[in-house]
């Protein structure tokens, strides 16, 4: 009788235990596509601020400080959400106790030397990684940008096999390796006849941002190995208090002597705004998915990011062409179609056959006009080099 119930209860706890990593890789694959999207949305609208020459705006570090201190209220906005979620269902509050919860990550008393410990690794390299992405979208396309920093994926992998004991499996090493090859060859493919000193700084430092971005899923896996998500709120809220503190003396430099520029009343505020509250759900997005996963499942998010803005621009090429056309035709200066129709009507029908053929030997101005328009089309252009 012992003996049965003892397997009863070991099989009850091996279904038990089934049950969770299902759950927790069904969580990973939601926070997965929710920092694809949230992340494919703030590096299009942090392109389009940096690059359209219609903003006035060229202050990566600015930006990049800005986002940092938005980031800080993660775990603020937490408290508020869980507050009220338990006020609507009438539950009691319990601040204090949820908030000494969440400080238990550092796993004991908090003190300078376990305050260091456990967030300093990961601060950094985030700090690299965030700092090397900004200036990768400040001097490159973003489907470029992205292309590069994928390759994350692939040092991630390795790290997590070197330092998280993972097993190694040929199909995924392949799988890594001919992805690393195409994202080499599809950047060097673009960039082969545009090689100029903005591109040379933005390829330098996406690449910096891959290995720091690698370096950073590991830091935080092995830091915080078990989390949810008040947990993960609060370490992320601490990791980008970290980076404020030290990334803030660098704007100001660059704002003292002139080397960043922008203005506060020509500033985009709606992208950056948008730009900055999507990074920031990705940081939460991201920090979960690693504490119900592995650094390398939730480093493939890069590549789902590749495919998106590889996308996004093709849309922004085909809106370029219909403005194009727009105003070609809406041009005082350019005799329309229907002119042409009715002035060709108006000759001999041998001159206007002759002017048909010849109009359809030679290209119309306007399709001229619209392919050198094609060029000032985001993803085509050459971005101008950074001031600094």
């Amino acid at each position: 009788m012992p003996m049965e119930q003892s397997l009863s209860a070991s099989s009850i706890a091996l279904l038990l235990a089934r049950e969770e990593k299902k759950r927790n890789w069904t969580i990973a694959v939601v926070m997965l596509m929710l920092v694809s999207v949230l992340a494919t949305v703030s590096s299009q609208l942090s392109n389009k601020a940096f690059t359209d020459s219609s903003m006035k705006f060229h202050a990566p570090f600015f930006f990049l400080i800005i986002k940092e201190c938005f980031r800080i209220f993660t775990f603020p906005v937490y408290l508020l959400i869980s507050t009220f979620t338990r006020k609507c269902r009438g539950r009691p509050l319990h601040l204090r106790k949820t908030v000494r919860h969440c400080m238990d990550v550092v796993g004991g008393e908090w003190t300078c030397k376990s305050a260091t410990v456990t967030f300093v690794p990961s601060a950094i390299t985030l700090l690299l990684a965030q700092i090397g992405w900004i200036l990768g979208l400040a001097n490159l396309p973003v489907s470029i940008a992205t292309a590069i920093l994928c390759t994350s994926v692939a040092i991630s992998y390795i790290f997590t096999c070197c330092f998280l004991k993972q097993p190694f499996f040929l199909i995924k090493g392949a799988f890594v390796c001919v992805a690393f090859a195409g994202i080499g060859l599809n950047a060097y493919g673009q960039l082969e006849h545009d090689m100029n000193r903005s591109s040379v700084i933005g390829i330098s430092a996406t690449v910096v941002a891959a290995f720091a971005n690698a370096l950073h899923l590991l830091a935080f896996k092995k830091a915080f190995p078990q989390l949810d998500l008040g947990q993960t709120s609060f370490v992320v809220s601490c990791l980008f208090l970290f980076n404020c503190l030290m990334l803030w003396p660098v704007p100001l430099v660059l704002e003292l002597t002139r080397m960043e520029s922008f203005d506060t009343n020509l500033m985009p505020w709606p992208i950056l705004m948008g730009a900055w509250i999507c990074s920031s759900l990705a940081a939460v997005a991201t920090g979960y998915g690693l504490v119900v996963s592995t650094p390398f499942f939730m480093s493939i998010a890069e590549l789902l990011i590749l495919m998106a803005n590889s996308v996004v621009p093709d849309e922004y090429m085909t809106m370029g062409r219909r403005k194009s056309k727009a105003s070609a035709s809406s041009s005082p200066s350019r005799p329309s179609a229907a002119a042409s129709d009715e002035e060709g009507s108006s000759k001999h029908s041998n001159d206007t056959n002759g002017f048909k053929d010849e109009r359809n030997l030679k290209p119309p101005a306007a399709k001229v006009r619209r392919a050198k328009s094609d060029q000032n089309v985001p993803g085509n252009e050459s971005i101008a080099t950074p001031r600094y």
